[in-house]
C-alpha cells in the first residue's frame, strides 16, 4: 500500500472514531429512555468525580442512563436535540473545578429550564450564587441555602422548573439538603427531583400563564437542615408570590411565606432532645438599601392560651407605611392560620432596619416538644421597579433541649442555635 492510501485511510479511521467519541459522549435523545415515572436519564456535566456516579447508582431505583460529559459549550450547541418537555432528564453540573465560566453555566441553567429539565448544580454557596444571580438564567427568582454554625463547605442545590412561566421567566423550586453528607445530599435531592417530574411530565410550561385572579408563584423552597449532632432538623417550603397587579410603576411588592417545621431529635431517632427555639426573619434590605419593609404578621403572642394564629398580610388603605400609592388593594388572598399549642411568639423584628424576625419560644417540657412544630409567619417586601437584581436573606435557626436527671434532681440542657440561611433574589422587571 503506498503512503497517500495509508494518509488517506488513517484520516478516513480517524474521522471515524472521532465520531464515535462524539456520539457516545453526547447521543441522541433516542438513546434516552422515554420518562413513563420509571427510567431516568442524567447526564453529568464538567465532573471527574466517579463518587457522583456510585451515589446516583446505589440511592436511585429507577433504571438509570449516566452520560459524563466534559465539553460544556458541545452540550450547550446540541442539548436541545436531547431534551424534550416530556421530563425524564436531570441535568448535574459541578461546580467545585475553578475552570468554571459563569456566563456558560448560567446558559445551561437558561437552556435546560426552559426545556423542563431540573438542574442540580454542587459546589460552594459563593460558587452557586454568582451563577443565578445572572439575569440570563431566565429565572423569575433564585434562592441560593447556606449552613450557619456548620463545617459543611459544598451543597448540592436543585433548581427545578414549577408552575408556569411569567414575563418570559420561570418560578422555579429550589431544593437542598443542608448539613448532610455529600452522599446523602445527592440522593435526597435527586429523589425529590424524581418526584417532581413524575407528577409533572408531559408539562409545557410555556403553554401556561397565570390566570387572571390569581397571584403567581415566583419561587419555592425545599431546603432540609440536619444537625450533624442529631439535636433535631429543620424543614423549609417557603414560597414568594408577586401580587402584580398593584397600580404602581414605581415599586413592585412581593408576598413572602414562611413554612417551616422544626423537628426534635426525640421525634427522628429517640435520643431525648426536644423542641426549644425556631428563630425564622427575613432581612429585606441586607444587600439593597432600597428594599423596603411594607408589613408583616403576626406580631407578638403571649402565653400559651391562644392555640391558633392568624396572619392577614396587606394594604388595605392603599397607602405603604412611608407615604407609596398603591393602586389597589393588596390583600386579596394574603390571610392564613397556623396552631401554636405551648408556644409563645416574640415578635423581634425592627421597621428600621426593615427587619421581620420572630422568636417561637417552645415549652420543651410539654408535648409539643417532642412533636413536630410548623410555623407560618408571613412578610410583604417591596422593591424598586427598575432593572437590575435585588437580593435579601430568610434565616431559619433551632435550638433542641435535653433534660438529664441524677437520682431526684433534673436539669435542662440547651445545644447552640443551629440552621440555615438563604440569599433570596429576583431580577427587576
Amino acid at each position: 500500500m503506498n503512503k497517500p492510501l495509508i494518509l488517506i485511510v488513517t484520516t478516513i479511521v480517524s474521522i471515524i472514531v472521532l465520531a464515535s467519541v462524539i456520539a457516545f459522549s453526547l447521543p441522541d435523545k433516542s438513546t434516552y429512555y422515554h420518562f413513563n415515572g420509571v427510567g431516568l436519564n442524567v447526564i453529568i456535566l464538567n465532573s471527574h468525580d466517579s463518587d457522583i456516579i456510585d451515589f446516583l447508582e446505589t440511592c436511585i431505583n429507577n433504571p438509570l442512563n449516566i452520560n459524563t460529559i466534559n465539553n460544556i459549550n458541545n452540550f450547550i450547541n446540541n442539548i436541545e436535540r436531547i431534551i424534550d418537555k416530556t421530563g425524564g432528564i436531570v441535568v448535574i453540573l459541578d461546580l467545585r473545578n475553578n475552570n468554571i465560566n459563569p456566563s456558560e453555566i448560567a446558559d445551561v441553567v437558561r437552556i435546560s429550564i426552559t426545556n423542563y429539565t431540573p438542574v442540580i448544580l454542587i459546589g460552594n454557596y459563593e460558587t452557586i450564587l454568582t451563577i443565578v444571580v445572572r439575569e440570563e438564567t431566565g429565572l423569575a427568582a433564585f434562592a441560593v441555602p447556606k449552613p450557619l454554625n456548620s463545617s459543611s463547605s459544598f451543597i448540592v442545590e436543585a433548581i427545578v422548573p414549577v408552575k408556569y412561566s411569567f414575563n418570559g421567566r420561570v418560578a422555579a423550586k429550589f431544593i437542598a439538603n443542608i448539613g448532610a453528607s455529600m452522599r446523602d445530599q445527592i440522593c435526597d435531592t435527586i429523589k425529590k427531583v424524581v418526584i417532581v417530574l413524575q407528577k409533572s411530565r408531559n408539562y409545557d410550561i410555556f403553554a401556561i400563564t397565570p390566570p387572571s385572579d390569581e397571584v403567581p408563584l415566583l419561587g419555592e423552597l425545599d431546603v432540609t437542615y440536619t444537625s450533624s449532632s442529631n439535636y433535631g432538623k429543620i424543614n423549609v417550603r417557603d414560597e414568594l408570590y408577586w401580587p402584580y397587579n398593584d397600580g404602581n410603576s414605581d415599586y413592585n411588592w412581593f408576598l413572602y411565606v414562611f413554612d417551616d417545621q422544626i423537628i426534635p431529635g426525640e421525634a427522628l431517632w429517640g435520643n431525648g432532645w426536644r423542641n426549644a427555639d425556631l428563630i425564622q426573619q427575613i432581612d429585606v434590605d441586607k444587600y439593597n438599601y432600597t428594599n423596603f419593609l411594607s408589613e408583616y404578621d403576626p406580631s407578638t403572642y403571649i402565653g400559651s392560651s391562644v392555640y391558633t394564629v392568624t396572619v392577614e398580610i396587606g394594604l388595605e388603605t392603599g397607602v405603604d407605611r412611608d407615604g407609596a400609592s398603591v393602586g389597589g388593594s393588596l390583600t386579596v388572598g394574603f390571610s392564613w392560620s397556623y396552631e401554636k399549642p405551648d408556644i409563645v411568639i416574640h415578635d423581634r423584628s425592627d421597621y428600621d432596619l426593615e427587619l421581620a424576625k420572630w422568636w417561637n419560644d417552645i415549652d420543651e417540657a410539654k408535648g409539643v416538644g417532642a412533636d413536630t412544630v410548623r410555623l407560618k409567619p408571613g412578610a410583604l417586601i417591596r422593591l424598586p421597579q427598575k432593572p437590575g437584581t435585588y437580593l435579601w436573606e430568610s434565616i431559619y435557626l433551632g435550638q433542641w433541649a435535653k433534660q438529664n436527671c441524677i437520682l431526684f434532681w433534673c436539669s435542662w440542657e440547651f445545644s447552640g442555635y443551629e440552621g440555615v440561611a438563604v440569599t433570596w433574589g429576583v431580577v427587576g422587571t
